[in-house]
């Protein structure tokens, strides 16, 4: 064997290992940059544009831990089958999740999504179409719909997808509650079993951007 060969291939190694470094830095300036620009606002994702056009977008996410199973049934009531699988590890559905999130942090608005469409400061005819495209569920995609459809700019619509998002948990929760059992759905119980049931975790996501050619 070449042993030009092998040294190459351990230098290869070490230059992977110090530009590995030099990313995780990198990232993780942008990830403390980010949690600063965020904290205290409405928003969800933030982005760095570089004098050349690339850019690194930093988006957060939420994750649900539960800390008590057993109270999980207790939560959910006759609706606990749809809301959660049972495996080793008790895993939520995605909407349950985005409830739960949302109620833990108390980031709801005690207003229905359809409500909080009829609010919007568009058009009737805007309205009309963007009440069959906001759910509340992807805010990325209600920012765009928000900016296309209702002509807003990207802050107005951020500000109006979180909204949404904080109506859709409501309308969720109004359903969670329906479905409880008699004497098991009063809304400050079900709420004290949530927040004594899990921790919601929050993270800061890097995605970079190259120039588009």
């Amino acid at each position: 064997m070449d042993s030009r060969k092998i040294d190459r291939l351990v230098q290869i190694k070490d230059e992977i290992a110090a530009l590995k470094s030099e990313q995780d830095r990198l990232e993780n300036e942008f990830l403390l940059q980010a949690k600063q620009d965020l904290q205290d606002t409405k928003y969800k994702t933030t982005a760095y544009v570089s004098g050349s056009g690339n850019k690194v977008v930093a988006t957060t996410a939420r994750s649900v831990k539960i800390t008590y199973p057993s109270r999980l049934r207790l939560i959910f009531g006759s609706t606990y089958p749809d809301a959660v699988t049972e495996q080793t590890t008790y895993k939520l559905s995605a909407p349950a999740g985005r409830m739960l999130a949302g109620l833990w942090s108390g980031e709801y608005v005690e207003q229905t999504l359809a409500a909080a469409i009829q609010s919007l400061p568009v058009e009737d005819k805007a309205k009309k179409l963007l009440t069959k495209k906001l759910h509340g569920i992807n805010y990325d995609g209600d920012v765009r719909n928000l900016q296309v459809i209702g002509g807003m700019d990207e802050q107005q619509a951020q500000e109006w997808a979180y909204l949404l998002q904080e109506a859709a948990v409501w309308d969720d929760f109004r359903q969670l509650l329906m479905g409880a059992p008699s004497g098991c759905n009063d809304p400050e119980h079900i709420l004290d079993l949530i927040h004594g049931a899990m921790v919601v975790e929050e993270t800061t996501k890097i995605q970079v951007v190259p120039i588009q050619k």
